[in-house]
């Protein structure tokens, strides 16, 4: 670290895959390394990428001028940005594994966990979340709710709650929100409504168009 060189090395072998595994990860929920542990898979993947644009970096130390100066910042720091956000959309839209599969190769899934990949993709759904030590609360999980992705911390906050009665019809319960602690989850059940979207935080619901149609239940313990 003596010289402006001895800097802009260390940055290139360092800088790239960092700044591309963190761009992918934005696309990606789950569990994620320290960045002291993924060290040396930051300089792996930097070494790749310089591999590959070596011919780049020698055409760009060659200028002297401004330009130069900025050809080096694109190639260190805005370059890996996109790739790792094109890696990350396609990652989170499975391209490449779908593409592996047509080809009868099964490769390992790049969520770990069922409740970060389902919770990832929903845009929204109706939920009956049964707890520990009570019966199943009834909600609507859409964009105005919020699910942990820390897997220390499997939270939910719900936007919208309704009640059930005898007859386990939904009712409108108001403006009621609700947050449910980890330790407190047993199941959540994912319901189709049967009209294709959810009502949006503070509109009026018709109970009716809330019945389940269909569920799917998923063991989180």
């Amino acid at each position: 670290m003596k010289s402006p060189e001895a800097i802009q090395t260390i940055l290139a072998f360092v800088v790239p895959g960092l700044l591309l595994m963190f761009f992918r990860s934005q696309f990606l929920t789950g569990r994620g390394q320290k960045h002291s542990d993924a060290l040396l898979s930051y300089f792996v993947i930097s070494v790749v990428y310089l591999a590959a644009t070596l011919p780049a970096f020698q055409w760009i130390s060659q200028k002297q001028t401004g330009w130069g100066v900025v050809g080096w910042i694109v190639l260190v720091f805005g370059l890996p940005a996109i790739i790792g956000s094109l890696i990350g959309l396609a990652t989170r839209k499975e391209f490449t594994r779908q593409l592996l599969r047509r080809l009868r190769i099964n490769p390992v899934h790049p969520i770990a966990a069922a409740w970060d990949w389902k919770f990832g993709e929903m845009s929204g759904a109706y939920v009956l979340v049964t707890i520990k030590n009570g019966g199943p609360i009834a909600g609507y999980c859409g964009d105005a709710s919020f699910i942990s992705s820390d897997p220390g911390e499997r939270d939910l906050y719900l936007e919208k709650v309704y009640e059930i009665d005898a007859e386990g019809t939904w009712q409108d319960a108001g403006q009621r929100s609700m947050l449910i602690k980890a330790d407190e989850v047993r199941f959540v059940e994912f319901i189709i409504p049967q009209h294709e979207e959810g009502p949006s935080y503070g509109e009026e619901t018709d109970s009716d168009a809330s019945i389940p149609t269909h569920e799917t239940i998923v063991d989180l313990r």
